[in-house]
């Protein structure tokens, strides 16, 4: 006859196997489209979430498929607390309801209906291009800045994490608003060239307040990261450190020195690739975020129809990457000069405009070029999803 002691060893291994197999079906639930209860993270507070998983409520779905008393005997929890939970789970189960095009007419270019088009106020520091975008950056969305070294992906980095710390026009020298505080920057460096000193140099040249600049460069916040582990690591925490700070954006330079590993076979590094790009696109969405990613360029050589060899330079990582992306600037060296296309975006055309990088930071340059791009030296095969700038090659 069985023991006591092998008696509860087996009730305890029959109720740990159970809770596993619920779990189990929560995951594959969740992996059949069910949306994550974490997205609800920034809405409610962390205890809440805490109980709602260790009752196997995984997904918005778990949590609406159950009775509110239940769930308050379930988590251990007062009534408010459960409704609140499920009102906000139930956001996000449940579909928007569809909107006759008419109803939209007059609200597509401003802040209100259902179904605007969410812009954050951070601009790209370029008043023709900010123009062209609207007024600023799309938040909810990737942009990626995509050239060779020394082009300039880094500055630009600095500008958009300057611009994003004042809403007034960059030659004023404001103090802070005291009831309304400065959002914040989330800077992710792996390839160690983030500058306070270059932050410090940009806003003495715009004529900032030194109180003005001291709260800047204190809502930037930046994480050195030197390898995929350590970005993974990064990842986890991410969320978090955005909630805290009241993140708009998310600077992540470079992508390319951490992801393209010459060590990992092309189906973990592809699998790799779609694991964090919709890890960003669900945390720009969740968070409205607007994510900046520099992309490196790789040399390919090809030949035209008639033989004639030429080389390309193409954006990392392949079309997979390109389409996760909503927005892509190409950024180029032409001779002495320095273009910036938009390549790829939701609401613009192909342009290119030149630009300099001065003291105070990034600035467009006049130049006769405004508009499409030539297509002698850009190719934009796939709708955009590969660049490449051509030079012959007399073979």
């Amino acid at each position: 006859m069985a023991s006591e002691l092998e008696i509860s060893q087996q009730r305890l291994g029959m109720r740990g196997a159970g809770h596993r197999a619920q779990i189990d079906v929560a995951q594959k639930r969740q992996a059949r489209g069910g949306k994550p209860l974490t997205r609800l993270r920034s809405a409610i507070d962390p205890h809440t979430l805490s109980c709602a998983h260790r009752c196997s409520l995984f997904t918005c779905q778990d949590v609406v498929a159950q009775n509110e008393l239940d769930l308050v005997e379930m988590l251990d929890l007062d009534l408010a607390q459960v409704r609140l939970l499920v009102e906000l789970a139930s956001k996000q189960v449940l579909p928007t309801a569809p909107l006759p095009a008419s109803s939209l007419l007059g609200t597509e270019d401003d802040d209100s209906g259902t179904h605007k088009r969410r812009r954050s106020s951070t601009r790209l520091g370029l008043a023709e291009v900010d123009q062209l975008l609207g007024g600023g950056l799309l938040s909810s969305s990737i942009l990626e800045l995509v050239g060779p070294a020394g082009v300039g992906k880094t500055q630009f980095c600095h500008q958009i994490a300057l611009e994003c710390g004042f809403r007034t026009k960059p030659t004023s020298s404001v103090s802070p608003p005291q009831d309304d505080p400065l959002p914040g920057v989330v800077y992710l460096d792996t390839e160690g060239t983030f500058s306070a000193k270059r932050l410090q140099q940009m806003a003495k040249s715009r004529q900032l307040s030194e109180e003005l600049t001291s709260v800047i460069l204190s809502r930037v916040h930046a994480i050195p990261i030197s390898t995929s582990t350590e970005l993974r690591s990064c990842l986890d925490q991410l969320e978090g450190i955005a909630v805290r700070i009241s993140a708009r954006v998310l600077i992540l330079d470079s992508i390319a020195s951490l992801l393209h590993t010459d060590d990992e076979h092309v189906l973990a590094r592809q699998e790799l690739i779609t694991e964090f790009a919709s890890f960003l696109k669900e945390l720009a969405d969740r968070l409205e975020l607007c994510v900046v990613v520099t992309n490196q360029v790789t040399p390919v050589y090809e030949e035209d129809s008639d033989g004639t060899g030429y080389s390309t330079a193409r954006a990392a990582f392949g079309p997979l990457w390109a389409h996760c992306v909503n927005t892509r600037m190409v950024l180029q060296l032409l001779g002495s000069e320095r273009s910036l296309t938009i390549a790829k975006c939701p609401i613009c055309p192909v342009s290119t405009f030149l630009y300099q990088i001065q003291e105070s930071g990034v600035c467009v340059v006049p130049h006769p070029a405004s508009g499409p791009v030539p297509s002698n030296y850009l190719d934009l095969a796939s709708l955009g999803t590969i660049e490449a700038v051509r030079s012959v090659d007399t073979r």
